[in-house]
């Protein structure tokens, strides 16, 4: 009943409501005002929305690429994650011993990060 007064007072000019009497012209105008307002109300949250989609998605896309690129700067990380795999298989109480291998983990980790 409201969305049928909403549309009958927007297709009114402003001189033919001018003709109803003040009950029914006041009627109308609330009516349309009521439903004008949720229209710009939902129109808003949705275009809100969309713009939180928009941001979500690209803060997705460049956390996958900073990641992709974390794991691509540390040459030869097979073979130095091959070396401590052994490393820990042969000493499973927790402590890598041997010196090279440990102290090759960390020069060229520390040669990729730009340290």
């Amino acid at each position: 009943m409201v969305q049928l007064l909403k549309r009958r007072a927007a297709n009114e000019r402003a001189g033919e409501m001018r003709v109803h009497p003040p009950g029914n012209r006041h009627a109308l105008l609330a009516c349309f005002v009521h439903v004008r307002t949720m229209e710009v109300t939902d129109n808003a949250v949705q275009m809100t929305l969309e713009v939180i989609r928009r941001i979500d998605t690209q803060t997705e896309k460049h956390l996958e690429k900073t990641l992709l690129q974390d794991i691509k700067r540390v040459t030869g990380k097979v073979q130095l994650l091959y070396r401590i795999a052994e490393a820990v298989v042969e000493t499973p109480d927790g402590t890598i011993r041997n010196e090279r291998t440990r102290n090759e983990v960390r020069v060229k980790v520390a040669r990729d990060d730009g340290f």
